[in-house]
């Protein structure tokens, strides 16, 4: 009878002390569309100025609706993309000249507006529409295709006309004009579909102990909570074991963390760190993962 007792009690011990794991969906941020990894770049915006007057001013209203979206989606509405102007000539989809564009913004990734095509006005029931073809064009400098994507679109844009408004081609052109700012802003908030985020939900697991004097349940709440610094902070703490097993855990925990927030190489030593420490099932696949971001 003691004897079975004692040996209940070791196997409950030798439990406590093996690691367990908790899962999390996460929403990731995927390559956009066009195929632009998007994330955790700078980047700017350029309209071409030919020295129209009307064409500047429809192409200084696309970008800024372009780039406001775009900032909502990657900086939380942080107005951190840039906008510039550039001569409009037959060069500006060339590489060179994008790369030019590189190195004069400062910035990873630029996008191109070339000089828009435009219709003649055309009269709808209430309305005018001016219809136009415009051109896209966009390098990431830290894409290893190290290819220009060129896009291409034509639509129009309308403004309604009062009853008391002459329905003749200059009064039409007139109440266009007039309403372009806002008109050409949501052509270029319109523009973004092909680069904002995709999302997709996947699964990551973490480590943690229970029952121990070491405090697993602060880190395993914060990375919970997406604090994924702070989680880097308290997991390091616990590094100071005896237990390679345990410094495995915190190891690979801290790659998680540094996966997360983009740090690919950073998180790759952290995995190796925990690997010399101790194999751990879930290595290989977070590894599969670092290495893919890594390409």
């Amino acid at each position: 009878m003691r004897r079975n007792f004692i040996l209940i009690a070791a196997a409950l011990i030798l439990a406590a002390c093996s690691p367990e794991t908790f899962t999390m969906n996460i929403e990731m941020r995927h390559p956009s569309r066009s195929g632009l990894d998007l994330g955790r770049k700078t980047f700017s915006v350029v309209y071409a100025d030919n020295g129209n007057t009307r064409d500047t001013l429809f192409l200084r209203n696309v970008a800024a609706g372009f780039s406001e979206t775009l900032e909502e989606d990657y900086f939380g509405g942080q107005q951190l993309i840039t906008l510039f102007s550039t001569p409009a000539d037959t060069n500006l989809s060339s590489k060179e000249r994008l790369q030019n564009l590189i190195m004069e913004t400062g910035s990873d990734v630029v996008f191109v507006f070339d000089t828009p095509e435009f219709g003649d006005v055309m009269a709808g029931e209430n309305s005018a529409a001016l219809p136009f073809k415009l051109r896209l064009y966009a390098y990431d400098s830290m894409d290893k295709s190290d290819n220009v994507l060129s896009f291409n679109g034509s639509t129009a844009v309308k403004t309604p006309l009062t009853p008391e408004q002459s329905f003749t081609k200059e009064k039409m052109t007139e109440a266009v004009w007039k309403a372009m700012p806002e008109l050409a802003a949501e052509v270029g908030r319109k523009s973004t579909g092909n680069f904002v985020s995709t999302w997709q939900t996947e699964q990551y697991s973490l480590y943690y102990y229970e029952n121990l004097t070491d405090d697993w349940d602060t880190p395993s709440q914060a990375a919970y909570e997406f604090r994924w610094a702070d989680a880097i902070k308290l997991w390091t703490g616990l590094l100071k074991t005896n237990n390679p097993e345990r410094r495995a855990c915190a190891a690979y925990d801290i790659a998680t963390a540094c996966y997360m927030l983009g740090n690919y190489p950073l998180a790759l030593q952290w995995l190796d760190q925990a690997d010399k420490e101790c194999e751990l099932s879930l290595s290989p696949g977070l590894r599969r993962r670092i290495l893919n971001k890594m390409k």
